[in-house]
């Protein structure tokens, strides 16, 4: 019994660590990202700061895989 409490509490700390690093990872990107306003960077931010997994998944799906280079090009229209 104690070998499979051990297994499970590894399993527990490896899926908060991958979640954390996730998080991590996207508010890494929302920081280097360029958006088209200021304004939108703080908003993501905050969602990101404020909702945790659930924010960073819709940021994820949203903009990260929408826009992987950033929401401007070059001559700074939507891509």
């Amino acid at each position: 019994m104690a070998i499979l409490t051990f297994i499970g509490a590894g399993i527990l700390i490896a899926a908060v660590l991958s979640i954390f690093i996730f998080w991590l990872a996207m508010l890494i990107d929302c920081c280097r990202r360029k958006f088209n306003k200021g304004i939108e960077r703080i908003i993501w931010l905050l969602v990101l700061i404020f909702t945790n997994l659930i924010g960073t998944l819709i940021y994820y799906f949203l903009i990260k895989r929408y826009h992987p280079e950033g929401i401007l090009d070059k001559e700074g229209h939507l891509k």
